[in-house]
């Protein structure tokens, strides 16, 4: 079965970026709103400083799709390396939400061990 597994990495103006992340649910409503999510973050993370805009934008993404896919939603931790630097910043987020890392950690790592 297809489903909601994202990822993406991209070098900016920012610095280097990273989405590692899961859509609830399964099937080609999940493939569709993991496709809306990476093309905002494409988009986004060229265009704004701050990770949680780049969160913001891409719920908002998600909220425009149909009532039939309200229920979807995206865990995702969303990293920042700026150019540079050894250091990174991240924002986990479960909606809009922030959620525990330690438990978005858990999360990436067993979408990563799906991938492999």
């Amino acid at each position: 079965r297809i489903g909601g597994d994202l990822y993406e990495v991209t070098t900016t103006d920012f610095g280097d970026r990273l989405i590692i992340g899961d859509v609830r649910g399964k099937g080609l409503p999940a493939v569709e709103a993991a496709a809306d999510v990476l093309g905002v973050f494409r988009e986004a993370a060229h265009q704004e400083q701050d990770l949680a805009a780049i969160a913001a934008r891409m719920h908002a993404s998600l909220l425009r799709r149909t009532a039939s896919d309200l229920e979807e939603f995206v865990t995702a931790v969303l990293v920042s390396v700026p150019a540079g630097s050894s250091r990174l910043r991240l924002t986990a987020r479960a909606g809009l939400t922030d959620v525990d890392v330690k438990e978005a950690t858990k999360v990436v790592l067993e979408t990563i061990d799906r991938l492999r």
